[in-house]
């Protein structure tokens, strides 16, 4: 368990019964705060070279950080500056969980964007950025924050998974469907956008062909139970209806306890019943 998540814990623990809450996450807050400032000297006189001087601070830092729970931190200042920006921008950024869980999304912020300042690579600190910006309401910056993580790590899939996320949570289909097939065509042996963008056209009955075409990769490429059900639902959603009983009966093999595929197994029996009265709708008039 880390320093922050010990003391988050204590503080869960006194919830309900300790009358100096506050007190303690103004402590808290406090030696966070003392933290980040040793941090940046650290850092700070790394890039002016004053090695002795940084090795100084690190000294401070220890001291602090086992402050915190008698424990003393093993950290050791190597003078490689990358290693240093990458050890000030990840602790920044679980300081920035620290308030964040406690509901301070404005001081989270502020420690989020010194630490993509610091080291804009570090994937933790943007997806939880983009996560303050949700709860502060402000979905245009959560969506910059993302796109930005896309452009300087275009060989990483996580941005791209949360982009289509985000847009299809707020019904922003044609930006879903782009960021998804833009996944695909990046990672083209990886099955989860592929999964996605199955999925993403089954629910909008935009291109079933596509989704499941897209489904039969998937398969391929794993035969779990849940990528046959969405195999199924692909068929389903394009009216092949015993290539849709076929891959239901293959989810169920490897997993029949799941309790969706009644309903699916109900859906396709409901289709292939429609679509056979209508010629013989048809031939009455």
């Amino acid at each position: 368990m880390s320093n922050n998540e010990a003391l988050e814990k204590q503080l869960k623990d006194h919830i309900n019964k300790n009358a100096e809450l506050e007190k303690e996450i103004k402590k808290l807050r406090e030696m966070n705060d003392g933290l980040v400032k040793t941090q940046v000297k650290i850092l700070q006189n790394a890039l002016r070279g004053d090695q002795e001087a940084a090795k100084e601070y690190v000294a401070q830092f220890e001291k602090r950080k086992s402050d915190l729970d008698g424990k003393p931190m093993l950290l050791r200042f190597s003078g490689d500056l990358g290693e240093a920006a990458r050890l000030l921008s990840t602790l920044e950024t679980r300081a920035a969980g620290v308030y964040y869980a406690h509901g301070d999304a404005r001081r989270a912020e502020e420690y989020l964007r010194r630490a993509l300042a610091i080291h804009a690579a570090n994937r933790e600190a943007r997806r939880m950025l983009a996560a303050v910006y949700e709860r502060l309401g402000n979905d245009v910056a959560a969506a910059t924050v993302l796109e930005e993580w896309r452009r300087i790590d275009p060989d990483d899939k996580l941005p791209y998974l949360f982009l289509a996320a985000f847009y299809g949570g707020r019904r922003d289909f044609l930006r879903t469907k782009d960021v998804l097939a833009a996944a695909v065509a990046r990672f083209p042996d990886d099955p989860i956008p592929q999964a996605m963008l199955a999925k993403f056209y089954i629910d909008t009955g935009e291109d079933p062909d596509q989704a499941a075409a897209l489904a039969e990769k998937v398969v391929i490429a794993e035969p779990s139970a849940v990528n046959y059900e969405l195999l199924s639902e692909a068929y389903l959603s394009c009216g092949r209806w015993d290539d849709a009983e076929n891959a239901l009966r293959q989810s169920r093999e490897k997993d029949p306890n799941n309790p969706r595929l009644p309903r699916l197994e109900s859906r396709i029996r409901e289709g292939r019943d429609a679509a056979e009265k209508k010629p013989r709708e048809s031939a009455r008039h």
